[in-house]
């Protein structure tokens, strides 16, 4: 038996809707968060003020947040920083509290990656050695709101 020839654009049109609507189907699926995730804050996305943001913001998801309101954290402090280093259990011994728990930066002297030509500048180098007890400190800014404060600098001596 043959199927008048009015009849074979519909199976395809047919199929057609079908693929389209998978397709729908799928890229909804994966514009959901993670089991778990929260679904993006417009807030994160669009602060507005001097409030931190807070929550992920389309496509960047949020895994940790420092506002350094009401603290002080003085220039040195960044300092003894070669305790398993480059791991999750690295800190600096110069740190106390929550900033010894949360934060870390590269021991004094390791040298940058424009040092090591790691940057792909082979021609010139431009780079140092890291020095967090002479550049890095947290404490009110001019507003009043909190801030960690890298003072960028190079010493004669590189």
């Amino acid at each position: 038996m043959t199927v008048p020839a009015h009849r074979r654009p519909r199976r395809r049109l047919l199929s057609a809707a079908l693929a389209l609507a998978v397709a729908s189907v799928s890229v909804v699926f994966a514009l959901l968060p993670a089991s778990g995730a929260t679904a993006p804050s417009q807030d994160a996305c669009r602060t507005v003020g001097d409030s931190m943001p807070r929550g992920d913001c389309g496509p960047f998801w949020q895994i940790f947040a420092e506002n350094f309101n009401g603290d002080s954290v003085p220039l040195g402090s960044f300092s003894d920083c070669d305790h398993h280093a480059d791991t999750k259990d690295a800190y600096c011994a110069g740190l106390e509290g929550a900033y010894r728990e949360d934060w870390w930066a590269y021991p004094s002297s390791w040298q940058d990656t424009a040092t090591s030509g790691a940057d792909g500048n082979a021609v010139r180098s431009v780079g140092g050695a890291y020095r967090p007890e002479d550049t890095v400190s947290v404490g009110p800014a001019g507003n009043g709101d909190g801030r960690m404060s890298i003072r960028m600098w190079r010493p004669e001596d590189g």
